[in-house]
């Protein structure tokens, strides 16, 4: 029996001695020793499936069972390092493409609420079940090993999106749900019926004002200076109304103009929170992948 310290598993060295002696027969009747030229001698083509043999060292030792007789006693040890590749495929990989994908998020507009929602929830949930599923393969132990510490930091990553856009959404003000679905074909506001109205209305009265204009000319030519007089008044009244209709024009123009201001302003920014998230997430991440690293592989 090997007696197996699983606290790195799955990044974890075994070593598993074996001792050969003799319980009924002491020094003096029977004496073990190791050859001198390759004393422990293991098959070539042996494949362990889960462990790679690293070394096989012997020792030589005299032990005082009972009786008061020495017992010799042969042991040798059989290091070994287990495989991970396993591991790699089916828990540590699936892990960390869980955790990126949750930061998809972090690109997908703030208002865009239901996406985000269910998008967090198929991580945590399918993070739930890979830690399940690893677990079931593991010996029964009372402590934590390397792998659960690993499983447990990922989902953690992956609740913290989750964390995160409850905060990026507390601070959305415009948009809370979907947003509003476009007019219907060939429904058109108010301003621009207003605006179409506006366009049409010179085209149709261009030959009109020529005419008058024209005819007001050769008036002011005929005519003395008593009817110069009244025709300049009219004049003056004709230029009056032109202005009046200029300025309601420019007031109007700059009345559209700010009701487009305060639609575009409604529209959410991106949020600050998300920016730094797409770089202090996956930062932080990869931190805690070197650090997990170098602490279980040379540190014991």
């Amino acid at each position: 029996m090997c007696k197996m310290e699983l606290r790195k598993y799955p990044l974890d060295e075994q070593n598993c001695p074996l001792h050969i002696g003799s319980f009924g027969y002491s020094t003096k009747d029977v004496t073990y020793l190791w050859r001198h030229d390759n004393p422990v001698e293991m098959p070539k083509d042996m494949r362990l499936s889960q462990f790679d043999l690293i070394e096989t060292p012997f020792n030589y030792t005299s032990v005082n069972f009972f009786k008061g007789a020495w017992h010799t006693v042969l042991s040798v040890d059989f290091r070994l390092s287990r495989h991970l590749g396993y591991f790699l495929i089916n828990v540590y990989v699936p892990c960390c493409l869980l955790v990126i994908l949750s930061w998809v998020a972090f690109w997908i507009n703030r208002e865009a609420t239901s996406d985000r929602i269910a998008l967090g929830t198929m991580t945590v949930l399918t993070m739930t079940f890979l830690g399940l599923e690893s677990r079931s393969d593991l010996p029964r132990v009372s402590y934590t090993t390397a792998l659960d510490i690993y499983i447990a930091m990922a989902f953690v990553f992956v609740l913290a999106t989750m964390v995160q856009f409850a905060a990026v959404h507390n601070y959305t003000k415009h948009g809370y749900g979907e947003p509003l679905p476009p007019p219907p074909i060939g429904h058109t506001t108010e301003d621009e019926d207003e605006e179409e109205h506006e366009n049409l209305l010179p085209a149709k009265r261009a030959p009109g004002t020529r005419t008058a204009r024209l005819k007001r000319q050769r008036a002011l030519q005929r005519g003395g200076a008593a009817q110069g007089h009244g025709h300049s008044n009219g004049g003056h009244h004709f230029c009056r109304a032109s202005m009046k209709r200029a300025a309601s024009n420019v007031w109007k123009r700059i009345t559209r103009i700010s009701k487009k201001k305060q639609i575009e302003d409604q529209r959410n920014s991106v949020s600050k929170i998300d920016r730094a998230s797409r770089i202090l997430f996956p930062l932080v991440f990869l931190l805690f992948n070197v650090s997990y690293c170098l602490f279980y592989y040379y540190m014991t």
